[in-house]
């Protein structure tokens, strides 16, 4: 215990957590000079910030996944110990948005529910061994699941325009567009929740066994169990997301705030 508080990155977590603190914040003034924003609920302003901010975190992390994976690639001589500046990085931002976002749901728990932090913590804690410089490869690799995170954010705030204008129908357009969104949403999440998620947890298994010796057995367990943990939850969500395509129904707003609430993050 004594080792991980003395190796734990307090400081740059905490800048890190206090930046989305920020965001949040900068997120409810701006929004404020919006028509629709002041015509929300408390309730749908709660989630309104939350999408920005959750936009914001895959931003930054797929930005600089890019840039570690394909721009500038670092090349991880083990994939267990190694740490590089790009992927450490990437890892406390990471780290800092699950600690803003278990704060956030905390003080809005009747807006999230117990589902969102269970899922919050679960995230901080397969981040908390890339923070502690263990598996960092395949938690900044991971990363790319954030890939569809920005097009369900966008597709729901557009949704919830709709819904908090139903007096002032939308253009057709404007659906047109949603809709475009929405597809690609689809599109992104199978390619990068399915297919690269799927490759990722296979070599997480294959190294499990390969060199089930070097670490706890505990530690495996946990990663072994936090990877049929995320299959089960990308097939949920698969099969929500197909359930929608196969039958398109109006925007309804509790409805929707039911999809986001489990879909939010996809991560």
């Amino acid at each position: 215990m004594e080792t991980i508080v003395a190796n734990f990155p307090l400081l740059p977590i905490t800048v890190t957590t206090i930046f989305f603190i920020i965001v949040n914040i900068t997120s409810h003034h701006f929004s404020s000079f919006t028509a629709t924003y002041r015509l929300s609920s408390d309730f749908d302003k709660v989630l309104w910030n939350s999408r920005i901010v959750s936009m914001v975190h895959a931003a930054i992390v797929l930005v600089l996944w890019f840039y570690c994976f394909f721009l500038a690639p670092v090349q991880y001589e083990d994939v267990i110990w190694d740490t590089t500046p790009t992927g450490r990085i990437m890892v406390l931002i990471s780290f800092g948005y699950f600690v803003w976002d278990i704060m956030s749901i905390i003080k809005n728990f009747k807006v999230f529910g117990p589902p969102f932090l269970i899922h919050a913590l679960y995230c901080l804690a397969v981040n908390f061994a890339a923070v502690m410089r263990v598996f960092e490869f395949y938690m900044a690799a991971f990363l790319i699941l954030e890939g569809s995170t920005p097009f369900l954010n966008v597709y729901m705030i557009m949704g919830h325009i709709e819904a908090t204008h139903k007096t002032q129908p939308r253009s057709e357009s404007f659906k047109r567009l949603k809709d475009k969104i929405g597809i690609v949403f689809g599109i992104t999440f199978i390619i990068v929740r399915i297919i690269i998620g799927n490759y990722l947890y296979f070599h997480v298994w294959r190294l499990s066994f390969q060199r089930w010796n070097e670490i706890p057995a505990l530690v495996w367990w946990f990663y072994r169990s936090i990877t049929i943990f995320s299959e089960l939850l990308n097939a949920k969500w698969l099969l929500q997301i197909l359930n929608r395509a196969a039958a398109p129904r109006p925007y309804e707003s509790n409805d929707t705030t039911r999809l986001y609430d489990s879909e939010k993050k996809l991560e």
